[in-house]
Formats: C-alpha cells, structure tokens, sequence
C-alpha cells in the first residue's frame, strides 16, 4: 500500500511482477506499506467517492463509514485489534489512521 507514482520505473516493476507472481496464494498475506500515510490514503479514498458523486453512481447520502472503508488500501483486510509499537515511540505517526480507531495499543522501548 502507499504512493507508487514516485517510484522509480525499475521499483515500480518489480513490485508488479512479486504481486503478479504471487497473486493467486491465499495461505499467507503480506502487506508492505512503502510511502504509505494514513492521511494519504483518506484523502484517496475521499477522492474517488468525490469522483462517483460527480458522475452520479453515487449519492451523497450513500457515503458512511463502512462506505469510507470499502475505499481504503486495506478495505479488504480485518481491522488491527492491536497495534505494536517498537522503539520508544508514544505515536502511531500517520499509520493507518482510519483503521486504528478501536484497535488496542502496545508501546515498547525494545527497537
């Protein structure tokens, strides 16, 4: 999940290629957050319900909160029930904003 329209070509293929190879595995998932914000990803998810108001396959009275998450980068995958926070930091520093809401947070000193 995150930004891809700044990396590098070579970046960018590569990444393509390990999600096509691995596209069909349904055992294990792995989910890297690479120039990822929680901030980033609600004004995505923001834009694209703006954009099917504009062209009317949405109605601003269908936008809720489970509408709002079915747009997130993560929409198909559970909420965290708990966050594990390493290194001595007291913050989640714009990390998955949304879907921490109700989540349960643990903060270590141990990096």
């Amino acid at each position: 999940i995150g930004r891809r329209d700044r990396f590098v070509p070579g970046l960018l293929k590569r990444i393509e290629k390990a999600e096509f190879t691995t596209a069909n595995n349904d055992s294990f998932y792995l989910n890297l957050a690479v120039d990822y914000g929680g901030q980033w990803d609600i004004v995505e998810a923001t834009k694209s319900i703006a954009s099917e108001v504009t062209r009317g396959t949405l109605s601003v009275n269908d936008i809720s909160e489970e509408l709002m998450h079915n747009y997130l980068s993560l929409a198909d995958l559970p909420l965290p029930d708990l966050l594990i926070r390493t290194s001595g930091e007291y913050r989640i520093s714009n990390f998955l904003l949304w879907q921490l809401a109700y989540a349960e947070f643990y903060f270590s000193d141990v990096l």
